[in-house]
């Protein structure tokens, strides 16, 4: 895997190459995984870990939406003022309302038994918040799901 140059901070280009390999054992043959091609010098205020730890946690929960396994699960890019939106989309079963205001408590699932802890959307929630961002969602059942990541941007001395 690549490595941050600041345990504070990485370069997104670096984050997007190791999140393929480690998901792609969970793509379905027709499934389609879209990825953005890696951004030029890009760093956010997370380690790097941290940052593929929230992908995988994101597109795994996406890939596991698909309807048996088929669909699409896209991840985009957008660059703010001070800030960077991913945005993990997919096109499965989306997320019943009243499931969204429990979606980041610890050991909350929908997932059916041993299949999920209930702690990855927890996790992903708190590195989020922890380095000063924020993770929004959107959903509407039988259309699928949106997380969208904001994190500040940093500079290589730290976050700017």
């Amino acid at each position: 895997m690549s490595a941050s140059s600041d345990a504070a901070s990485s370069q997104l280009a670096a984050v997007l190459t190791d999140l393929r390999p480690l998901v792609g054992a969970r793509l379905h043959p027709d499934a389609e995984l879209v990825l953005p091609a890696p951004p030029g010098p890009c760093l956010v205020a997370v380690g790097h870990e941290e940052l593929v730890g929230v992908l995988v946690n994101l597109v795994g929960n996406a890939l596991d939406a698909l309807p048996a396994g088929r669909g699409r699960v896209e991840v985009a890019l957008r660059r703010g003022d001070g800030a960077i939106e991913l945005e993990v989309r997919d096109d499965g079963v989306g997320i019943a309302p009243e499931h969204l205001p429990r979606l980041f408590d610890f050991f909350f699932t929908t997932k059916p038994p041993g299949k999920g802890t209930g702690l990855g959307l927890s996790l992903v929630d708190r590195v989020v918040r922890n380095a000063g961002g924020v993770v929004r969602v959107a959903s509407e059942p039988g259309r699928g799901a949106c997380f969208t990541v904001v994190l500040p941007t940093a500079t290589e001395g730290g976050p700017t």
